[in-house]
């Protein structure tokens, strides 16, 4: 239960207060079985608005994968479906989510933000694997996918996909190929049909097993800028240095239809800290676009927790156990996603960090993104980020420090700021926030918090500041 004061409940330049009272229900489940393996975790929420009753709503958000073994070690099921808010425009006013949770999902009680609309996406992948001498393998593997966005027409699609994969595996002082074939078709519900198709093929040579060098060649096709399907050749090369189960490096660079991609990640994990580096331009598909981006908190703890944690479902529950008790949101993004109709061309750099002490944690998140359109034939609604824009820049941070008071209380602070500009002056916001919360268990099930929020939004067309205290009790059964 949450009950919340805000003076700018509409998020406009001029503020209105109101209150909030919201109910939460939230279920999750781990299924660590041999031969089914998942997760479930969903969130419903109420939400009244005392003054404005006409902005009540009903919230859902869902985080789920599971993936069930038919035919012991070659054939499997996996089956995933999420729910979650987006932005609808990049250029709109951007609160989002609470920064700073007693929850495991946050759900943005503070506004009634019209520019946030909700997504929910589904996806079904059965494949089948087998063994290719003595360290490769064989996978073919077909996918389908819907999403579907609430109070909005036009704008669901669905998705098609296929992949063929043959790998030789890694020897020592060894040749090492592998050959993929991937194949996707995205249907609008308004708008074109686009699909493209690659054919890769990477050769090199295996060092030992830790460093391998691959050179990179194959043909793409796609309808992303032309009416008919247009082909052409890709070619470039590959690093993979593992020189430990902690530190792991990746680089690549190829040449596609777009001009020059590559890929360059970094990670290493030490018992009380984690890094990951990664820095990428590539053409990102619709479906991927709404599958979310980095939310630094959980996804380098995902990877700080490795060595205590090996088993996926069990550690994903750690880390969701860990962030809840520091009231750190795990859901939160460095930079919002936002809806568009069609594939981008995306260039990301991004930092992840986190730290432990025996009474603090930390984390911190550094993003830098350029989308650009890939598909340049389709017809955009007004409404669209990229209707008045070629491109559309973010660039944020967050930083949270949760300290622990007592062995039952904690004190978390927050900060994050997220710019975004387009090709006019007019479309340039800056969102900054800073957040404190107070939480304290009060019995082995129930655990009391206090919160408060600053966000200042700047832009030309709607800028807002908005302070809200909120007041939650949780009861875990």
């Amino acid at each position: 239960m949450l009950l919340t004061a805000t003076d700018n409940a509409d998020l406009t330049p001029q503020p209105r207060s109101d209150y909030l009272a919201e109910g939460r229900l939230n279920l999750r489940l781990n299924l660590p079985y041999r031969r089914l393996r998942g997760y479930f975790d969903y969130t419903l929420a109420a939400v009244h608005f005392g003054r404005s009753s006409e902005s009540d709503e009903i919230l859902n958000a869902l985080e789920s994968e599971l993936t069930a073994e038919v035919i012991e070690q070659h054939g499997f099921v996996e089956a995933a479906a999420s729910v979650g808010q987006q932005l609808r425009s990049a250029f709109g006013a951007a609160t989002l989510s609470q920064g700073v949770s007693n929850e495991t999902t946050t759900l943005s009680p503070t506004a009634a933000n019209p520019n946030r609309i909700e997504s929910a996406t589904y996806r079904v992948a059965p494949y089948l694997r087998a063994r290719l001498g003595e360290s490769g393998q064989f996978e073919a593997r077909a996918e389908q996918s819907e999403t579907r966005f609430r109070g909005l027409d036009g704008n669901d699609f669905s998705t098609q996909r296929a992949r063929l994969l043959a790998d030789g595996g890694v020897r020592p002082r060894a040749l090492r190929w592998r050959t993929q074939f991937d194949a996707a078709i995205y249907d609008f519900d308004s708008g074109r049909r686009t699909h493209e198709a690659m054919l890769r093929g990477d050769l090199g040579w295996a060092f030992d097993e830790e460093k391998v060098v691959s050179l990179i060649a194959g043909r793409e096709g796609n309808n992303f800028q032309t009416a008919q399907r247009r082909y052409g050749t890709i070619y470039g090369a590959s690093l993979d240095w593992r020189p430990s189960e902690r530190t792991q490096f990746y680089a690549e660079g190829l040449h596609r239809f777009f001009g020059m991609g590559h890929t360059v990640t970094f990670s290493h994990r030490e018992s009380r800290m984690a890094i990951t580096v990664s820095d990428s331009r590539t053409v990102v598909a619709p479906d991927r676009l709404s599958a979310g981006g980095l939310a630094p908190a959980y996804d380098v703890l995902f990877l700080q927790f490795a060595g205590a944690e090996p088993d996926p479902v069990r550690r994903r529950a750690l880390v969701q156990d860990t962030l809840l008790r520091n009231g750190i949101d795990p859901t939160e993004q460095i930079v919002s996603d936002f809806l568009t109709n069609g594939a981008m061309i995306v260039s990301r750099q991004t930092v992840a960090l986190s730290w432990t002490h025996a009474r603090d944690l930390v984390t911190l998140g550094l993003e830098r993104v350029e989308n650009r359109r890939a598909d340049t034939l389709v017809q955009l609604p007004s409404t669209d980020s990229f209707a008045a824009t070629d491109r559309v820049d973010q660039t944020g941070g967050i930083l949270t420090w949760a300290h622990r008071l007592t062995p039952t209380a904690t004190l978390t602070l927050a900060g994050t700021v997220q710019r975004t500009t387009g090709e006019l002056s007019s479309q340039a916001t800056t969102l900054h926030s800073v957040s404190i919360l107070w939480s304290s268990r009060l019995s082995e099930t129930t655990t009391l918090a206090l919160s408060g929020r600053h966000d200042r939004f700047a832009s030309d067309s709607s800028p807002y500041r908005v302070n809200t205290v909120t007041a939650s009790i949780r009861t875990q059964f």
